[in-house]
């Protein structure tokens, strides 16, 4: 699962093939603007990508999270709520190490 602070896809697809069962994103599920970033689009992209792979008989499922923000949270309820088995869950948020570097201090020639 992929979660950007105003926006949430979620992908799944099958262990060991890079084939993909189902996706949802806020945006097909019709939310606009600042809604995008709430945890209930997120809970409900999340179910929307979920009930495909139900149906196609999915039981278990390792998660990944990626990224901050509410939607991580309703996301992994909505999973929960599916009937899906968690094996594991994940945080693969990147980490900076220690930031860019800064930028250079001015120096000003003229001083008196």
């Amino acid at each position: 699962m992929s979660n950007i602070i105003n926006l949430l896809i979620f992908k799944t697809k099958y262990m060991n093939i890079n084939i993909m069962g189902s996706w949802s994103s806020v945006s097909t599920c019709g939310f606009q603007g600042t809604r995008r970033g709430t945890s209930f689009a997120a809970q409900t992209a999340t179910a929307n990508a979920i009930r495909a792979v139900v149906i196609q008989g999915m039981q278990r499922a390792k998660v990944m999270i990626k990224g901050p923000g509410l939607g991580r949270d309703a996301a992994l309820r909505a999973i929960h709520r599916s009937g899906i088995l968690l094996n594991f869950v994940r945080d693969v948020t990147p980490m900076p190490h220690n930031g860019c570097r800064p930028l250079k201090k001015d120096v000003c020639r003229n001083q008196n």
